[in-house]
């Protein structure tokens, strides 16, 4: 889900929880069905900061419009992430770390996380799939 995002990404709560509530949702929502996913949440967001908070995603780059829907008798924007959460996470990690070479960035992650066999098995044909390209 590459999208080209702002170097600086700061989240407010509110739009952290929309990108949440895009994420659990697996596919794209109206501001209308963000309300309601959130509440099975147990989050509480009204439909006026719904829609000021998905127009501040959209310039940010974070959502996009994913499809045109129908809503009752009227047509609506449905909104997706342009990112999941491990990509945002890293984006966070980048700015938070002032890491910029990518092995930079690999070795200070590596070095606060716990890995598997598997994990680094994993990590392993990865690199070597890079390799090949």
């Amino acid at each position: 889900m590459k999208a080209n995002l702002p170097r600086n990404i700061k989240l407010t709560k509110k739009e952290e929880e929309i990108m949440q509530v895009l994420w659990d949702a697996q596919k794209p929502l109206t501001a209308s069905d963000i309300c309601d996913h959130a509440r099975t949440m147990g989050m509480d967001l009204n439909q006026s900061t719904v829609q000021m908070t998905v127009n501040k995603l959209l310039k940010a780059g974070m959502i996009r419009v994913g499809e045109i829907t129908q809503a009752h008798k009227v047509l609506a924007r449905a909104f997706e992430p342009t990112l999941d959460p491990d990509e945002l996470a890293v984006l966070k990690f980048k700015q938070a770390t002032g890491k910029t070479s990518s092995s930079g960035l690999v070795a200070a992650l590596l070095a606060h996380i716990d890995l598997t066999d598997s994990d680094i098995h994993e990590l392993s044909s990865m690199l070597e799939e890079m390799k090949k390209k």
